[in-house]
């Protein structure tokens, strides 16, 4: 799977084994095609399903979209650390990707708290993080910024 863009070289995003499946997020999202997929050297053979009869089913089994939502999770999960952490390889990536659970914070929502013990390693994929430390005297003041792609 190939993100193809015309100002830059392709980007390996993942490499599709038996049993995959993939095309998923356009048909359910309606938009157009986020990646290439090519056959592999060996060449390939697919199952295809139309989007009528694949929305029908999606709908129909809740299965296939639990199935689906989990593979859509996995895969952001993927593309982030491969944004965060560009130095790991695609195999490095699906190995560490099943240790990363996604979590969505409102604004103002604490992520960690100063004076806590550090259990848990985060990389921001959306939004901003604030870093405040607190005072003393009970005064807090923002000492810092998170942004997309960075890690604490």
């Amino acid at each position: 799977m190939l993100r193809e863009r015309p100002d830059a070289p392709p980007e390996l995003l993942a490499q599709l084994a038996d049993g995959a499946y993939f095309g998923e997020v356009g048909l359910l999202q309606d938009r157009p095609r986020t990646a290439t997929v090519r056959a592999g050297a060996g060449g390939a053979e697919v199952l295809a399903m139309a989007r009528d009869a694949f929305l029908r089913y999606v709908a129909q089994f809740d299965l296939v979209g639990d199935e689906i939502a989990a593979l859509i999770r996995r895969r952001a999960i993927s593309r982030g650390l491969a944004q965060s952490l560009p130095t790991l390889t695609p195999a490095q990536i699906a190995q560490v990707a099943p240790e990363v659970a996604p979590r969505i914070y409102a604004p103002g929502e604490p992520i960690i708290r100063q004076g806590e013990r550090a259990e848990t390693f985060y990389i921001l994929t959306r939004g901003r993080a604030e870093v405040l430390r607190q005072y003393p005297g009970g005064q807090s003041a923002t000492i810092d910024w998170r942004e997309p792609g960075e890690y604490f």
